[in-house]
C-alpha cells in the first residue's frame, strides 16, 4: 500500500536528518510525495472545488513535468475521469496546435474545470447529468501522443518539432495511480468509473482502457465500468483514415497495445492498435462502451486530411459524405457486432460535445444526449443513430 510506502519513507527521513548522512536523492523523493499528499489532502478538504495536483512522474512532451486536476466529493463512490482533447503532434500543422506543456497557471486560465460535463451550474441544475455529484479528474493532455505512446528523443517528421517526448501511457498511469492509493488510503470506497474522452482524449481512453481497470481492481472490488468515446476516430476504413497515418502514428508514438490483444480479437488488423474495439468488448463483458460520432466533424475532416493522398500532409477538409459514410461503416461493419459497444451518432459540424454547451440539451431521434450516456452507464442504452 502507498500510505504504508509513505511512512516508511517518513521514518527513513527522519533516520537521514538524525544521522545527518546525505540521503540527498531519497530526502527529495520523500518531499515530494509530502507535496503531493498535502495538495490532495487540501483537495479532500475543499470538496467540490477544483485543485490542482502536480506529479513528477508525468512528462511532456518538451520534457518538463506536469499534473492534473481533482475535484472531490467526500459522500461519491463515484469516480469521473476525462481526458480533454488537443490534437495530436505528427507534422508541423497538427504539432502547432498541439500543447507542448500544461501547468497549474493554464488549467485555470482556460477554465478547464468549467467544462460543461464539469460546469458547476449543469451540476446544480440538471438533475440528469450523471456526473452531477462524483469524484472528478481531469488529466490533462500535455503528451501530443492521445495518451497512448512510449517514445523519447523523436523528431517528429513533415516539419514537425524536434527532440520530442512522448510519454502519454505513463502519465495515465502515474495520475490514476496516485488518485487510487490516495483514496483508498482514506478509507473512500469507488464502486463506479467512468472514463470517458474527447478528441485525442478519445483515442486515449481507448489505449488506457486496459490498464484503468488493472489499477482500480487492484485496489478496489466489483466497480462498474463504462467507457465515452467523444470524436476521437479510430476508424476502419481507409478512406477516411489511410494506413499510412496508422503507421506514422505509431512510429512516431510508439502507441502502446495490451500484450493479449490478440488472446481477445479474431480479427488480424495490419494497425493493431485497430483490434482494441474488439478486444475491450471481449475482455470485459461486463463493461459498458459508448462512442459518439458527428457525421460533419470540420475538426476532425481538416486534421485527418492530413493522410489524404497518400499522407502528403496537405491541409485539406475530407467530403463530408465520405466522412459520414466513413461513421456509418464503422457502426455497421464493427460495433454492432459488439455487444457492449453502442453508438451516438449525430449530423452536426460541432467536433466534440461531452465539453460543449449543448452537452445536456443535445438530442437525436428524441433522445438527448446526456441522457443516452446515464443509459450507457446503467447497461441499458441502445444505438441512436441520426437519418
Amino acid at each position: 500500500m502507498k500510505t504504508t510506502l509513505f511512512i516508511l519513507k517518513m521514518y527513513s527521513l527522519v533516520i537521514c536528518i538524525i544521522l545527518i548522512a546525505g540521503c540527498g536523492d531519497e530526502t527529495n523523493e520523500v518531499q515530494e510525495d509530502i507535496e503531493q499528499n498535502s495538495q490532495l489532502q487540501a483537495a479532500l478538504a475543499a470538496p467540490t472545488e477544483w485543485t490542482w495536483i502536480d506529479n513528477e512522474n508525468i512528462i511532456s512532451r518538451d520534457g518538463s513535468t506536469g499534473g492534473y486536476a481533482v475535484n472531490f466529493n467526500t459522500s461519491s463512490t463515484k469516480l469521473l475521469i476525462y481526458l480533454p482533447g488537443g490534437r495530436a503532434c505528427f507534422d508541423a500543422f497538427s504539432c502547432g496546435g498541439n500543447e507542448p506543456n500544461y501547468s497549474e497557471e493554464k488549467f485555470f486560465n482556460n477554465n478547464d474545470g468549467s467544462r460543461a460535463i464539469f460546469n458547476r451550474s449543469v451540476r446544480a441544475d440538471n438533475q440528469e447529468n450523471l456526473f452531477k455529484d462524483w469524484h472528478q479528474v481531469f488529466i490533462a493532455y500535455s503528451s501530443g501522443d492521445v495518451y497512448s505512446g512510449d517514445n523519447e528523443n523523436v523528431n517528429v517528421k513533415n516539419g514537425g518539432d524536434q527532440n520530442q517526448t512522448f510519454k502519454g501511457f505513463q502519465n495515465f498511469a502515474a495520475a490514476l495511480s496516485e488518485i487510487i492509493d490516495f483514496l483508498n488510503g482514506q478509507n473512500i470506497e469507488v464502486t463506479d468509473v467512468v472514463l470517458a474522452g474527447s478528441s485525442a482524449g478519445g483515442y486515449g481512453v481507448l489505449g488506457n482502457f486496459d490498464q484503468m481497470v488493472s489499477i482500480v481492481s487492484g485496489v478496489y472490488d466489483e466497480v462498474q465500468f463504462t467507457l465515452i468515446n467523444d470524436a476521437g476516430y479510430l476508424l476502419l476504413d481507409e478512406s477516411v483514415v489511410p494506413s499510412c497515418l496508422n503507421t506514422d502514428w505509431q512510429e512516431t508514438f510508439n502507441i502502446q497495445v495490451p500484450d493479449d490483444l490478440s488472446q481477445f480479437t479474431t480479427t488480424s488488423y495490419d494497425f493493431q492498435f485497430l483490434g482494441i474495439y474488439e478486444y475491450l468488448n471481449n475482455k470485459y463483458p461486463d463493461a459498458n462502451f459508448g462512442f459518439y460520432g458527428s457525421y460533419s466533424d470540420l475538426t476532425s475532416r481538416t486534421l485527418l486530411s492530413l493522410g489524404q493522398n497518400e499522407c502528403s500532409y496537405q491541409v485539406g477538409l475530407i467530403d463530408a459524405e465520405i466522412f459520414k459514410q466513413g461513421i456509418l461503416a464503422q457502426q455497421t461493419n464493427l460495433l454492432s457486432s459488439l455487444s457492449n459497444w453502442k453508438v451516438y451518432y449525430r449530423q452536426t459540424e460541432n467536433h466534440t460535445l461531452l465539453p460543449a454547451q449543448d452537452y445536456t440539451t443535445a438530442e437525436v431521434n428524441g433522445v438527448k444526449f446526456v441522457t443516452w450516456v446515464n443509459d450507457l452507464h446503467n447497461g441499458t442504452a441502445v444505438d441512436i443513430i441520426d437519418n
